[in-house]
């Protein structure tokens, strides 16, 4: 069981049933199992005039260098090139059985889908992808995969969709390890609070 310093300040966990951009701080960090659901969440909190970041620099860098590799001058065939592209790494890895592979392409092509989505040409969608892994930004509230996480602490911290861990393709005892892991570095990221908190459970407005 995970014990706290005699020192420390007296802090939180709570599980919302629901949130507003308001609980949302630049000081604070949403921390999931998966890049995908983060990606969702930042475009859900953009609309809502909250300005955001994800963290992973690297990772946007190669879903740009995955977009421009396919050569496609449309959203429509971007789309068809992806999903291409998407069975064949699918193919490739699930005949080595490299379970740890296909989650990483499952959650690369859904972070794809989801700019995809958003876009109306390539070019923006470039632009999207960069403006949003930009880590040069500061002020602005952090998504970041627990993953990338490791080693930092922030005042208040978000675990969204708790529910993604054990991921779906963890089977052997070593993998849920780490898995469980996984879960013990999300809840010692919070200096002060945990709260966990679920994608669409959006606060509705008071009329």
């Amino acid at each position: 069981m995970i014990q706290p310093s005699p020192t420390a300040p007296l802090g939180s966990v709570t599980a919302l049933e629901s949130y507003s951009p308001s609980d949302f701080s630049p000081s604070a960090v949403v921390l999931c199992r998966n890049t995908a659901p983060l990606i969702a969440f930042a475009f859900q909190l953009i609309r809502k005039n909250v300005g955001v970041r994800v963290a992973g620099r690297d990772f946007g860098t190669g879903l740009i260098t995955l977009v421009e590799r396919t050569k496609a001058t449309s959203i429509d065939e971007l789309q068809l090139k992806l999903e291409s592209l998407r069975d064949k790494e699918i193919k490739s890895a699930t005949r080595r059985n490299n379970t740890s592979a296909l989650a990483a392409i499952e959650d690369k092509y859904e972070c794809l889908n989801l700019f995809v989505a958003d876009a109306t040409s390539v070019a923006g969608l470039v632009a999207k992808i960069a403006a949003l892994f930009d880590d040069k930004t500061t002020g602005l509230l952090t998504l970041s995969t627990i993953h990338r996480a490791k080693g930092l602490e922030w005042p208040t911290v978000f675990i969204l969709d708790r529910g993604l861990m054990p991921s779906k393709y963890a089977k052997a005892d070593w993998e849920l390890r780490q898995e469980s892991n996984l879960m013990y570095v999300a809840i010692t990221r919070a200096k002060l609070d945990l709260k966990y908190i679920s994608s669409g459970c959006w606060a509705t407005p008071q009329q």
